[in-house]
């Protein structure tokens, strides 16, 4: 019995690495391992670009400045909007959802002119409790931190399409 659980277990996971399943920035990282980007931000400490330079450490991805590198990220304006979806009966709100929004632009190093500015945002919906209001502020910004993290890794998905076919310097 034991054999067969072995046989299967066995016959899963052939079948998940023969198929190219990995998983999500495992294997990806490797193909921009070196690359050199440059963040361009009016506000260089904010907590989005913490994130985004953390998921480029991560991926082996060295942060420069601007001269320096292979491709440019410029974080043009960030927006969050808290809107209420519903009121109690007394009016008061009891749901909102917060919409985290970026504008930025990527360009590589070897191209002249304004880059196309694109737009990405993040969505979550809580709950609103009157009775527990530092409660509720913390678990905002705790959903803040975590649409920051989201859209941080969209933009590393972004670097890597971009970087695709652009030769990495050792």
């Amino acid at each position: 019995m034991k054999s067969r659980f072995f046989m299967v277990g066995l016959t899963a996971a052939l079948l998940c690495s023969g198929c190219g399943f990995h998983l999500r920035g495992s294997a990806q990282d490797v193909a921009i391992a070196g690359a050199k980007v440059a963040i361009v931000s009016a506000s260089p400490y904010a907590e989005l670009n913490r994130s985004l330079r953390e998921a480029l450490t991560r991926a082996k991805v060295e942060s420069v400045t601007d001269p320096d590198a292979q491709l440019v990220i410029n974080l043009r304006e960030e927006k969050l909007t808290r809107r209420t979806q519903t009121v109690d009966q007394y009016g008061r709100p009891s749901d909102y959802e917060l919409i985290y929004t970026l504008r930025y632009s990527l360009h590589k190093a070897t191209q002249s002119g304004d880059a196309e500015t694109r737009s990405v945002s993040a969505r979550r919906d809580y709950g609103f409790d009157n009775r527990d209001l530092l409660g509720k502020a913390e678990e905002e910004n705790e959903l803040v931190r975590e649409m920051q993290a989201e859209i941080a890794q969209r933009l590393l998905r972004q670097i890597r399409y971009a970087l695709a076919d652009t030769p990495t310097t050792p």
